[in-house]
């Protein structure tokens, strides 16, 4: 599990990933090395979704 800062590689493919597999966030860390679905939930939740009042789209 990585505890590293998320780089721009990852967030490109967690938004490129949540097209296609929606919330599925268990099926979305299997193409994410290193990064366990409650990870990629909490960044997607909380920093890359358009909702998000931290989105950085």
């Amino acid at each position: 599990m990585k505890r590293q800062h998320w780089t721009q590689e990852e967030d490109d493919l967690l938004r490129d990933l949540r097209v296609v597999f929606g919330r599925r966030w268990s099926k979305i860390a299997l193409h994410v090395p290193g990064r366990k679905p409650n990870q990629i939930e909490d960044r997607w939740t909380c920093h890359l979704s358009p909702s998000s009042k931290f989105s950085t789209l």
